[in-house]
């Protein structure tokens, strides 16, 4: 760990790397905790983990039904986002006391920007982008160039790894992305690399991320770094793609920040990643819980019940739901008492739509 990674010979980048982004896995797992709780809020299912292994696959509870009947937290979410996003802004270019050829131009330069937005799909990634900003704080899209044109991408916010001693006042230097990609899709990316991806599916080190990889389906972990430079004259940008058995690229950046568009629902007073809807409404959420627990737990032992004397020779077959039904009792034996008592109280109800409001 003494050795940076932007700074290694170009045979080791791959290792500090992957050493570098296991150590921050380790130990700030706290990041990965929290996006996996609100998944977990949102989606209202009980799973392991937001890897390949367990993300599909939710574990048993779930499945028997037991589930919130109440959930605020995506009622909220996919609100706001139905609200917001049904709006489709894009940058426009005004003139300011310009010749009517200016204005052209600016016409012009405005109806670009809008076919660039449509072809780069970014009208159809943003509502999902924001729904990652208010579901887990933080929404990512990534910018990036491929044939000539601009193209978008929604990135997960759990893809993302940043130092968190280093981005303290939401500034980082560098930045990863962690993602699992077909092996073939690699080889067809970087064809001269085959040795390296063949290599890379027995690589058994870095257990930190094994969980992500899929060996029967031929995937690997695949990690983008990159390192802005430290200064203006400064030659210490760099711009990795790694698996475990080397380098697929590495070369210089230039560039003074990432290619990624952030997306915050709310910024924390500390820190790269924002505060989400779903983190705001958790308290709420598990009170809501609570009470609808009691109320139901309430409704099931209020059940109706029938007062008999005893000595009354009333028959309990007599007791039925026949409409007019005849009930013989001995005298001075006194008639049943029908009793349904009070299943919950109202300021439970109350209190119920006082923290939905």
């Amino acid at each position: 760990m003494n050795e940076v990674w932007w700074k290694a010979e170009k045979s080791r980048v791959a290792e500090k790397v992957f050493e570098y982004v296991n150590h921050l896995r380790e130990n700030q797992g706290y990041t990965h905790s929290m996006n996996l709780e609100n998944y977990r809020f949102y989606n209202d299912v009980e799973m392991e983990g937001l890897d390949l292994q367990n993300y599909s696959n939710p574990s048993p509870s779930s499945a028997l039904g037991h589930r919130v009947s109440f959930n605020i937290i995506k009622s909220m979410c996919d609100t706001v986002t139905a609200t917001v996003t049904k709006s489709q802004p894009s940058p426009t270019f005004l003139t300011s006391g310009g010749s009517w050829s200016q204005r052209r131009k600016g016409e012009l330069l405005t109806k670009f920007c809008q076919g660039q937005f449509y072809e780069a799909g970014v009208y159809d990634i943003a509502p999902r982008v924001f729904l990652d900003a208010c579901v887990f704080g933080t929404g990512v899209i990534k910018v990036y160039e491929e044939d000539g044109k601009i193209r978008c991408e929604r990135i997960f916010p759990d893809e993302i790894i940043c130092d968190a001693e280093e981005s303290r006042y939401a500034e980082p230097r560098q930045l990863f992305q962690v993602k699992v990609v077909n092996k073939e899709v690699l080889k067809g990316l970087y064809p001269d690399k085959s040795e390296i991806i063949d290599d890379s599916i027995d690589a058994e080190d870095n257990p930190a991320l094994r969980s992500m990889v899929s060996e029967d389906r031929g995937q690997l972990v695949v990690i983008e770094a990159w390192h802005l430079p430290s200064s203006k004259d400064s030659k210490d940008g760099v711009h990795s793609i790694c698996v475990e058995g080397g380098c697929l690229y590495h070369g210089a950046y230039e560039r003074d920040d990432f290619p990624f568009v952030k997306i915050n629902w709310g910024d924390k007073l500390l820190g790269y990643w924002g505060c989400g809807l779903s983190e705001q409404l958790t308290g709420i959420q598990l009170e809501i819980n609570n009470i609808l627990k009691d109320i139901k737990e309430q409704m099931s032992l209020a059940k109706p019940k029938v007062f008999v004397e005893t000595g009354s020779r009333i028959s309990k077959a007599h007791l039925n739901n026949q409409v007019w039904g005849v009930i013989e009792y001995t005298s001075p034996g006194k008639p049943p008492q029908f009793y349904v008592p009070k299943s919950v109280s109202p300021e439970v109800f109350a209190q119920l739509d006082r923290l939905y409001s």
